[in-house]
């Protein structure tokens, strides 16, 4: 008659364990989607500062328009999705942060055209141009982060993109009444908003 494995589990244990490692797994994502947060409102607040110093030195049309030089400051999407690659393969070590090659790579191809689309179209309004433009168009492209979740976010970590489209909006409504352009307006509009992207990382990273 064969013996139970000695390291055999009790039906309650082993439901424990499964409960127990379930929790590790939403604590690693919110820590996950944390990171990202923090690392895109780094981003945010530099191109900001960029797009304002090159304003203020002349290099930019303040009243609408591209010019060559502001792709300089566009670059700084660039070093953020190379980062974003290189944070949700680490994550990938420790759970699936479910997300295809497809998703990811709509998402690569998808929102950088989307804020192209929406900065060129603010650009040719009368109030689209500048920090306001800025702001507006991160407000866009968190509202259409929420709503699309091309990286598999938690139900909590779409709210946190409609929280802060909500704060992004602020500001843009708030440069707008002021009606203020240069470095310190784009520099503070970024930092706003760059802020609140950092706080809503560190909550997801300690919080978890």
């Amino acid at each position: 008659m064969d013996s139970e494995p000695q390291n055999a589990f009790a039906p309650e244990e082993a439901l424990a364990r499964i409960s127990a490692m379930a929790g590790i797994q939403s604590s690693l994502r919110s820590r996950f989607e944390g990171m990202t947060w923090i690392l895109w409102g780094l981003v945010a607040a530099l191109q900001a500062t960029t797009l304002g110093f090159l304003e203020e030195a002349g290099l930019t049309d303040a009243v609408g328009g591209h010019s060559p030089a502001s792709a300089l400051a566009h670059l700084w999407i660039a070093v953020g999705i190379i980062a974003s690659v290189g944070v949700w393969r680490a994550a990938a070590v420790n759970f699936d942060p479910a997300i295809s090659r497809r998703r990811a790579l709509a998402f690569f191809i998808g929102f950088p055209a989307l804020f192209a689309l929406s900065s060129f179209g603010l650009d040719h309004t009368a109030i689209g141009a500048g920090p306001f433009g800025f702001a507006a168009v991160a407000a866009i492209l968190l509202v259409a982060f929420a709503v699309a979740n091309p990286v598999h976010f938690t139900r909590r970590g779409r709210w946190t993109a409609a929280l802060l489209a909500f704060v992004a909006g602020g500001v843009a409504a708030t440069v707008w009444a002021y009606g203020s352009s240069g470095f310190v307006p784009y520099t503070l509009a970024g930092a706003a908003i760059g802020l609140s992207w950092a706080l809503a990382g560190l909550d997801a990273l300690y919080r978890a």
